[in-house]
């Protein structure tokens, strides 16, 4: 999956970027190459608005296929984009006029045809979202998926027919805190030990010591399941070191200490990363059960209505169908384990964003990354694309980043970088008007923000006054104080100017 060009024209949905066109500089000859999109721009500039927009439309095409439900009728959309087919990389272009029907086309290279097939065969295999914010706007669809999942799968456990039917698993994954932890898990158990080196060399982080799985399908409700998921519980039970069960509560508690053998275990029912956290993924949509089915139908009726950011109330751990529990990790710089719990926000980010892009491996995944580096110290941010890179090698996948930083564009040629403004209602995307590849940080605030001199507004005014000051002695005194920058070159050239006038 690489996203080629997205034009949008009254998309509805929260009155997103209303007419607006972004366009990557990728064509068959450099497809396979891994081009992370750095988006890049002042807060309420357009960036995570793009991201909003992407998602929108992918949801309204799924739901469109899966569903049968009508697009909306002043929706109007270009979308263009590169996917990995059996037979090759083919060109997808999906449009939609106003008032009128989407329309598909494919091409292999050579000139586009109508494609008559599913739809379904030409979306993305995956779209993954985050936020390092409160970002509510962009999770909202990720949350109709959430709720949309827990529903099928209730209904379907009602009824003896549909109990072995497999609900499919969504296409969209919100990567909120609530699955930091599966993430971790999946990871820890089934990724080999080269492909975790990142965790050790950067984050200090050298495996799980132990973790505690609950599920309980009894508290205060009563939770059926279908077929799959029941299937998974009695392999986590299989698996588990130790286990108890409560039959009041129908509740599981099992308990695993790591070591090869229990990597093992898990590996001989769950054949990768990717699959024991969808497994995880599943069981943790129930919690969206233990909600009042009335205030679930009501917060839906919300968003539909007036597409308003309704978020589900916060479901208590001691309700929730699935959770973890009591996970402990090693480190390499402490001699005992330590709570997941304890490491720092920066570090959960890390496990966060890199396990998370490591384990989703499938070609045609689409990640929407918003201020994914936003808790990493300089260090981490200096090697977050090019840890990616080394995750991503071989893959067939694309990322748009949203960063406030120059970090991630000294590692970007400026033709995968898009500077947004906002003019009232209007937004442009600038391509930078300077080679950002190894620039330094100075320049790239420079090209990105206008940022001239790149140092804070107090130093700036300080330096200012400084400049301004007949005293020599105060000049000499201020100059031992001010770090090293272009601007305090100033103050020697005043010094001069003063020395030379008296």
């Amino acid at each position: 999956m690489k996203l080629k060009k997205v034009s949008l024209k009254n998309p509805g949905a929260n009155g997103l970027l209303r007419e607006f066109e972004w366009i990557a500089n990728y064509d068959l000859d450099d497809v396979k190459s891994l081009n992370p999109k750095c988006l890049i721009g002042v807060n309420g500039s357009g960036k995570s608005q793009l991201l909003e927009a992407i998602t929108e439309i992918f949801y309204l095409l799924e739901d469109h296929w899966k569903n049968k439900n009508k697009l909306p009728a002043d929706l109007c959309f270009n979308l263009e984009f590169f996917l990995n087919r059996p037979e090759g990389i083919h060109e997808v272009r999906i449009t939609k006029e106003e008032k009128k029907k989407v329309e598909v086309y494919e091409s292999d290279g050579a000139e586009f045809f109508e494609y008559s097939g599913k739809l379904e065969e030409l979306l993305p295999q995956r779209i993954v979202g985050y936020t390092s914010g409160q970002n509510e706007t962009l999770s909202l669809r990720y949350l109709d998926v959430y709720s949309g999942y827990a529903e099928e799968v209730g209904s379907a456990a009602l009824k003896p027919e549909s109990k072995d039917k497999t609900i499919e698993t969504p296409r969209f994954s919100w990567v909120d805190y609530d699955s930091n932890i599966a993430v971790l898990v999946a990871n820890f158990m089934l990724r080999s030990s080269t492909d975790l080196l990142p965790f050790e060399s950067q984050i200090r982080l050298q495996s799980i010591d132990s973790f505690r799985v609950i599920v309980q399908l009894k508290s205060g409700k009563e939770i059926k399941l279908t077929h799959e998921l029941e299937g998974y519980i009695d392999n986590l039970k299989r698996i588990s070191t130790t286990y108890d069960y409560l039959e009041s509560r129908q509740s599981y508690v099992f308990d695993y200490f790591v070591d090869d053998q229990s990597r093992r275990a898990f590996n001989s029912f769950f054949k990768n990363a990717s699959e024991l956290f969808l497994a995880f993924y599943k069981l943790g949509l129930l919690n969206e059960l233990m909600i009042q089915k009335k205030v679930r139908e009501g917060i839906k009726k919300q968003r539909k209505d007036h597409k308003t950011i309704v978020k589900p109330p916060i479901v208590p751990d001691s309700d929730k169908v699935f959770r973890f529990d009591r996970v402990k990790v090693n480190r390499t710089d402490i001699k005992h384990e330590i709570d997941y719990i304890g490491l720092s926000d920066g570090e959960h980010q890390f496990v966060h964003i890199l396990g998370t892009i490591l384990m989703f491996d499938e070609d045609n995944t689409l990640f929407l990354l918003d201020e994914p580096e936003s808790h990493f110290n300089p260090i981490w941010r200096i090697q977050f694309l090019k840890t990616i890179k080394e995750i991503t090698k071989h893959r067939f996948q694309d990322f748009l980043i949203t960063t406030h930083a120059p970090y991630l564009l000294s590692d970007t040629p400026r033709e995968d970088i898009y500077i947004f403004k906002r003019n009232g209602n209007d937004v442009t995307i600038e391509e930078p008007s300077k080679t950002t590849f190894g620039a330094s940080f100075d320049e790239l605030l420079d090209i990105a923000f206008e940022i001239k001199p790149p140092i804070s507004q107090l130093s700036t005014e300080r330096i200012n006054n400084l400049v301004e000051s007949q005293s020599e002695d105060e000049i000499r005194k201020g100059i031992a104080t001010i770090g090293e920058s272009a601007q305090k070159i100033r103050l020697f050239q005043r010094l001069v100017e003063l020395k030379n006038k008296n």
